[in-house]
């Protein structure tokens, strides 16, 4: 809740909080978050990520959840966290969101559920990172707003920030041996 003397700062908050809950499908028990109903009605794990975090800050994290939940079903066998092929930015964003929700919300249970989940993305990484001679990210075609090929830079930035709140985590249920 805001309340600022502008009426139109407060009217363009709460608006801004109805187009991304009105921008989600229910299918089944998953709340599928999407960008919008326009232009960009589709998930991505990216931008999902960002808009669970505002659910989270703006005292939503029962909505953040919800959003959340719906992960695990982008996680492939080998451990990657992938929406749409090409674009590993939303690996890094993964880690990032499920630490950041657990940090605000201090939900063990949350936390408790998603680190094997965790595991298994780092465990993805780590092998990866054997076969590039840089020991980064993979390379890739995104073919999104950055229209390269190679290895794109916030991929592993995204990453580096994804393995920053996998340790943090890691630390935050006691699970020193697997935080290194």
């Amino acid at each position: 809740q805001i309340d600022l003397p502008e009426p139109k700062i407060n009217n363009t908050f709460k608006a801004s909080l109805i187009y991304d809950l009105i921008a989600r499908d229910k299918i089944g028990d998953d709340y599928v978050q999407k960008v919008n109903e326009f232009q960009y009605d589709a998930f991505w794990l990216r931008d999902a990520s960002f808009i669970a975090y505002m659910y989270d800050l703006t005292g939503y994290p029962d909505e953040a959840r919800r959003v959340l939940d719906f992960f695990p079903n982008w996680q492939r066998e080998d451990g990657n966290f992938v929406s749409h092929g090409g674009q590993f930015d939303g690996w890094g964003q993964v880690l990032w969101i499920y630490n950041q929700h657990f940090k605000m919300s201090r939900d063990t249970s949350f936390a408790k559920k998603v680190y094997p989940s965790i595991i298994r993305a780092v465990d993805w990484l780590r092998q990866v990172r054997k076969d590039d001679i840089w020991k980064l990210m993979p390379e890739s075609t995104p073919g999104d707003n950055e229209l390269i090929s190679g290895h794109v830079t916030g991929h592993n930035f995204w990453a580096l920030i994804g393995l920053k709140n996998a340790v943090e985590m890691s630390l935050a249920l006691d699970k020193q041996n697997e935080a290194v």
